[in-house]
């Protein structure tokens, strides 16, 4: 499954050298434009398009890439903020790409790598920290329509060392690792390390795009700090923020990612926004996913009453248990901690004549039923945010002969942490802003969701 965890690359150790020294605002300096939620409003956005990824089809493999086995970490170079700023520098300046949505499945748009920029489409994913591309010279190679990444054409390109190999069920992608200059919405970072696929089984196969750009706290191996923190070091006067819109129904235009700030126009014009602290986890010592607090988990049934609290009765935290939630671009479904998957289906699915386990998906499928019996979901994220989401909303139709499917999927990390992962279903109600500065996620009903979204 598509887990936030870690790319399983076959290259050389970590350098014993120091981190970085914390960037503290990334020397954040002068005032900005400011929201009247105290977020940037002057931004540089890169639309995202969206490709048609059916149950069971390639999905896996983008999942399985992102990895089993975590790569050693350094320290995260971010520290938490004494007192929060009320202003940020404004954006450089805007980048758009046309885009599409098929299918509301997968979300990538254009990087540029390279000097002069040869543009690669990718994933940006926020729930994985490494960004891996195909080459020009990839033998065997699948994916979207890109000629691929050619160092010769590549003036900054940067010679490494370093072999790069991603083992997955179904082959290996091998190829190699290399200092370039990436680009994204019109801002620039030198010496980023960049996985170049030159051979591969299927890792693409099926996708229309060539690469993925990680976008969450993690550290990966031989970086020294987060691939937007090299975005932001590069360019001091960037708000260090970014933010993912994305567009709630098939086919449709404008989904986009936002970076040095957000798009006003993509929240509801009423709703309100909610601020979350990012926790340190799975260590207490260093930021690595964009994970908050999730205080209660609710299944609230169509004619009234709601399940008791999973997150109380099984959570972490002793004296004060919660749940742990990642936010993650990456994920199509809500991944359920193996500890809380079946309390939490019991409740989903009472009063279902026929609902049957797939084991090839970690996930029910139900016949017989209709989507408007399933209970909504209510759960809240820190203190005084409260989300929902409708039966409609995480319920998918398959037809006649694979049944409706509640896109809520057991969660088997492998290493015994029980965390949640909130993925593309969950974004494409709530408009996300991703705050490095301070730290924390910020969520608001997205436009066009007045009518089903509260908050």
């Amino acid at each position: 499954m598509l887990l936030a965890l870690l790319l399983l690359l076959s290259s050389s150790p970590s350098s014993s050298s120091p981190p970085a020294a914390p960037l503290r605002g990334a020397g954040l300096r002068g005032p900005g434009s400011r929201g009247a939620n105290g977020v940037s409003t002057t931004f540089a956005r890169v639309p995202l398009r969206s490709l048609l990824v059916r149950s069971g089809g390639p999905r896996p493999l983008l999942e399985e890439l992102r990895g089993a086995v975590a790569a050693p970490q350094r320290w995260v170079t971010h520290d938490d903020f004494a007192e929060k700023r009320d202003t940020y520098p404004a954006a450089a300046r805007e980048h758009e790409v046309r885009i599409r949505n098929y299918d509301e499945m997968q979300f990538f748009g254009e990087l540029g790598v390279g000097t002069p920029p040869q543009l690669i489409s990718v994933v940006f994913d926020t729930g994985s920290g490494h960004m891996i591309i195909k080459g020009a010279a990839c033998t065997h190679c699948q994916g979207g329509d890109d000629p691929g990444y050619d160092r010769t054409k590549s003036s900054s390109y940067r010679k490494t060392d370093l072999p790069m190999g991603v083992h997955y069920s179904s082959g290996q992608v091998s190829g190699f690792e290399a200092h370039e200059t990436i680009s994204l919405a019109g801002y620039a970072a030198p010496d980023v390390l960049v996985s170049v696929a030159q051979s591969e089984g299927s890792l693409f196969a099926g996708f229309h795009f060539d690469g993925i750009m990680g976008l969450s706290l993690i550290v990966e191996r031989n970086h020294d700090t987060d691939l937007f923190s090299q975005i932001i070091r590069a360019n001091p006067a960037m708000d260090p923020v970014f933010a993912l819109y994305l567009t709630p129904h098939r086919n449709q235009q404008g989904s986009e990612l936002s970076v040095g700030g957000y798009d006003p126009s993509k929240a509801a014009p009423t709703a309100a926004w909610h601020f979350v602290p990012v926790l340190k986890y799975p260590s207490a010592h260093m930021y690595t996913y964009w994970a908050v607090r999730m205080t209660d988990f609710h299944a609230e049934a169509a004619q009234g009453g709601a399940s008791a609290n999973a997150c109380a009765s099984l959570g972490e935290g002793g004296a004060s248990p919660h749940c742990t939630a990642i936010v993650d671009s990456g994920t199509t479904f809500l991944a359920v901690g193996m500890r809380y998957f079946d309390g939490v289906m019991k409740d989903v699915l009472r009063g279902q004549p026929d609902c049957r386990f797939q084991s090839a998906t970690q996930q029910y499928a139900c016949f017989g039923t209709s989507v408007a019996s399933f209970p909504t979901l209510r759960f809240s994220f820190g203190k005084g945010a409260t989300f929902h989401i409708k039966p409609s909303e995480y319920v998918q139709d398959m037809g006649a002969e694979q049944g409706l499917l509640p896109r809520l999927r057991k969660h088997n990390t492998g290493n015994g942490l029980q965390f949640w992962i909130f993925g593309d279903f969950f974004m494409r109600k709530y408009y996300t802003v991703f705050d490095h500065g301070f730290m924390r996620l910020g969520f608001a009903c997205a436009v066009g969701q007045e009518a089903a979204c509260r908050g």
